[in-house]
């Protein structure tokens, strides 16, 4: 567990968490992290890039 200011990381998020971290404007911070080790959970193994302009999210699956 990390703490950041008042943020607290309790470990990787889902894809489904950090898109809706993404959308809500009201998120001052997005951890993009997806456990990319974790394969073998549904919602993570991947790796997570967000475009800053569009707030688009670039999704790769481990292929590893």
């Amino acid at each position: 567990m990390y703490l950041l200011g008042d943020y607290i990381d309790r470990g990787p998020d889902s894809k489904g968490v950090i898109d809706m971290r993404v959308k809500n404007e009201n998120y001052n911070f997005i951890d993009l992290d997806n456990g990319v080790y974790m394969d073998s959970r549904e919602g993570f193994g991947n790796l997570v890039a967000l475009e800053l302009n569009s707030m688009e999210l670039a999704i790769q699956h481990n292929v590893e």
